[in-house]
């Protein structure tokens, strides 16, 4: 079960024409916003905007910094507490081949409006994927998932039950995207065309979570958590 550990730490991101997703972390006392470092290729100055009441509204930011291994993460610091804190689970360890995971976030826009339940922010899409393959030896260390991911989801969580512990929910990675194949396009007789296409197929790439953590514990100033 997705419950509110994860669900309430999930946001609607835009960064001037990149729309994509974000999530909380608290490490070491701390809140911190991560994402995806494609999704905020325009950032410039000290704000985001989230989605909040069917608007955008901007939210205040300091750079943390981008995930280490030249990783597709980028790490902020809000200047306010952003999500409820709830007790959840960091990093990549214990994870294995054939697990099953989740992920989270707004694909191509779609979201759910349930004001009592995530305090006026939209809910976002779950879906499910399972680990295809883990590149400990690679840098970035990436985690190849199997499953169908869309544009929008960029930045959003992948988390795993820890086995044995049905309800500890644990944060391992951030969906960067997905494998693509060119493909030639069909006429109407399904003769081939000069044309080619992306075709999805259906393999996920995620950096592990472990390159936010470096980052944060090299530079440490999310906003501080009530102790």
């Amino acid at each position: 079960m997705i419950t509110a550990n994860i669900m309430q730490r999930t946001f609607q991101l835009r960064i001037g024409s990149q729309i994509g997703t974000c999530f909380t972390m608290d490490v070491d006392g701390r809140q911190y916003l991560c994402t995806a470092k494609h999704c905020v290729k325009e950032f410039n100055g000290n704000r985001i905007e989230m989605l909040y009441k069917r608007e955008w509204r901007y939210l205040e930011v300091n750079m943390v910094g981008f995930g280490s291994k030249n990783s597709d993460i980028c790490i902020f610091a809000s200047t306010q507490k952003v999500s409820p804190f709830h007790p959840i689970s960091i990093g990549a360890g214990g994870l294995g081949i054939s697990e099953d995971v989740h992920f989270l976030g707004f694909p191509v826009g779609y979201k759910v409006e349930c004001p009592e339940f995530n305090h006026y922010y939209p809910v976002p899409l779950v879906k499910r994927a399972m680990v295809s393959a883990i590149e400990f030896s690679e840098d970035p260390f990436t985690i190849l998932l199997d499953g169908h991911n869309n544009p929008g989801f960029s930045g959003g969580p992948v988390i795993y039950h820890k086995k044995g512990k049905h309800n500890d929910l644990c944060i391992v990675s951030i969906i960067s995207g997905y494998r693509f194949w060119s493909e030639p396009v069909l006429d109407e007789n399904d003769n081939e065309t000069t044309f080619k296409h992306n075709a999805n197929t259906g393999i996920i790439v995620s950096h592990s979570i472990n390159h936010a953590l470096d980052t944060i514990r090299d530079n440490p100033i999310g906003f501080p958590l009530e102790g």
